[in-house]
C-alpha cells in the first residue's frame, strides 16, 4: 500500500481567500491584465508585461493607510454596479509611465522621485486610465456589459473615500513591467459592488 494523509475537501480553498465567495473573479482579473498590457504596449510603443500577484481581502481604511505615496489613484464608476472602484499606480509606475509618454526609452533607468504627482502630471496619466477602464468593461463582458469611466484622479490616498472606513475590499495586485521599468497596479473592489456578481 502506498502511504497516504487524509484531507477534508470542504477546507480545500483557504479560510483567507475570496475566489469561493466570488467564483472565477481571479479570471476576469487575468483577462484583464492581458487586455491591459496589449493597451499599454500600443499606446506606449515599448513591449508590456502585466501579471496578477495577489487577490486579497482588505477592511478599506486599513488598506488605504498603508499607501502614503500612491501615486496615481483613479476613481471609478462602473454603471450599473454600485459604489465603483479603484484603480492605483504606485509612484514608481507612474513616473515611469510618464518618463515613456513624454519621450523616453523603458531602456533607460526608472526614475525614483519621493513627491506626489502633481495635477499636470495626473492629467497625462488620464489616458493611461481611460484606456485600463475601456479593458476593466471588456473583462467583465462575459457577465455582464459595463461601462466603466474614471470619475476624477487623486495624488492623495487621504482625501479617497468610496464606501464606509470599516467596510471589506477585495484587491487585485498586478506587476506590470516594460523593459527596465517596473511597479504594481492596484484594482480595488469594495466587496458590495461585487456582490450581486456572485
Amino acid at each position: 500500500f502506498l502511504p497516504s494523509t487524509p484531507i477534508n475537501i470542504f477546507q480545500l480553498t483557504r479560510s483567507d481567500s475570496e475566489q469561493f465567495r466570488i467564483p472565477n473573479f481571479d479570471i476576469i482579473l487575468d483577462n484583464f491584465s492581458r487586455m491591459n498590457g496589449r493597451s499599454l504596449t500600443q499606446q506606449l510603443q515599448s513591449t508590456f508585461t502585466i501579471t496578477r500577484t495577489a487577490l486579497e481581502a482588505f477592511e478599506f481604511q486599513k488598506f488605504m493607510a498603508d499607501k502614503h505615496n500612491p501615486g496615481a489613484i483613479g476613481i471609478l464608476d462602473l454603471y450599473p454596479l454600485k459604489y465603483g472602484a479603484l484603480i492605483m499606480l504606485d509612484s514608481a509606475l507612474s513616473f515611469s509611465m510618464l518618463e515613456m509618454m513624454l519621450g523616453a526609452s523603458a531602456d533607460v533607468d526608472s526614475p525614483h522621485l519621493d513627491r506626489r504627482l502633481t495635477p499636470i502630471e495626473l492629467n497625462i496619466l488620464k489616458t493611461v486610465i481611460a484606456d485600463a477602464c475601456t479593458d476593466l468593461d471588456k473583462a467583465f463582458a462575459p457577465l455582464l456589459e459595463l461601462k466603466t469611466v474614471l470619475i476624477k484622479l487623486e495624488n492623495n490616498a487621504r482625501l479617497v473615500s468610496i464606501v464606509e472606513p470599516e467596510a471589506e475590499v477585495i484587491v487585485g495586485t498586478f506587476l506590470v513591467k516594460a523593459g527596465t521599468y517596473s511597479g504594481e497596479i492596484h484594482l480595488v473592489f469594495p466587496f458590495a459592488t461585487l456582490e450581486p456578481l456572485r
